[in-house]
């Protein structure tokens, strides 16, 4: 897939199922299911994240603080109909862009960018997995 197109299989019918469900219980799956999708992308990140012995030359972070300040987070725009989710890397550490992109002095060792590339398509699958659970048990709970 060179353009970075990903075909969903049964996403008309997953999209019917939810929309049988009321709009504040739709979105919260959707919500939940967006974040289970970073979710693996974060995973992913958290593999290819270089880990540098810093106290070999006495850096002001320990080795290991890029992986740990990976996360995964839900979002929603501010009339709360859209949701989606992220994967990024906390103030703490601030220096992960120079680790992605390099700097001047320092080359590049990217690890966000190839972590979604490379599990872009677990990422769908964890997302219609997560809905299409979900939405079967919003509906078990609208027939009983």
């Amino acid at each position: 897939m060179p353009d970075g197109s990903i075909e969903i299989q049964g996403g008309e019918e997953l999209e019917a199922r939810l929309k049988t469900l009321t709009d504040r219980v739709a979105i919260n799956v959707m919500a939940g299911a967006m974040y289970a999708g970073a979710k693996v992308i974060r995973t992913a990140a958290r593999k290819l994240v270089p880990i540098m012995d810093l106290s070999k030359w006495g850096g002001p972070h320990e080795p290991g603080n890029l992986l740990a300040n990976i996360f995964a987070g839900r979002t929603r725009s501010r009339d709360r109909n859209t949701v989606g989710a992220l994967v990024g890397i906390s103030a703490a550490a601030f220096y992960g862009r120079f680790v992605e992109f390099g700097t001047k002095h320092a080359r590049a060792f990217p690890f966000m960018r190839p972590a979604a590339d490379e599990s872009k398509e677990d990422a769908v699958a964890a997302v219609t997995e997560y809905a299409g659970r979900r939405i079967e048990i919003e509906a078990a709970k609208k027939v009983s």
